[in-house]
């Protein structure tokens, strides 16, 4: 998997793909916090250093650490599932699952 780059990725697209290839791999769920760390550039891995080490142990807090960051505004998420296309070559199941997350993430922002 690549580095996540905020300017490029969607982080929860980005947390999405790694959670779906970590099962795959068989890693375990104990060992994520380290393996995303390791995809993080060094200014991502920053926030997740400063918080507390207790709480950075489990994935799920680094994953709402991370989320909170990079969250988009709801406009954000508006604009990008209205204006998204399907790639060249891509597959319609892949734009749908793509829209979905998109559309996920956009209702989660307004909550």
């Amino acid at each position: 998997m690549q580095k996540f780059d905020a300017q490029m990725t969607d982080i929860s697209l980005y947390l999405t793909l790694f959670e779906r290839q970590a099962r795959a791999a068989g890693i375990e769920e104990d060992e994520w916090v380290s393996q995303i760390i390791s995809l993080l550039l060094f200014e991502s891995a920053q926030i997740i250093i400063k918080e507390p080490e207790e709480q950075m142990r489990e994935y799920v807090n680094v994953k709402q650490v991370l989320l909170d960051r990079f969250k988009m505004k709801p406009e954000t998420f508006r604009l990008k599932f209205t204006q998204h296309q399907r790639r060249s070559g891509a597959l319609w199941k892949e734009l749908v699952l793509e829209l979905r997350i998109t559309l996920r993430a956009g209702l989660m922002a307004w909550i």
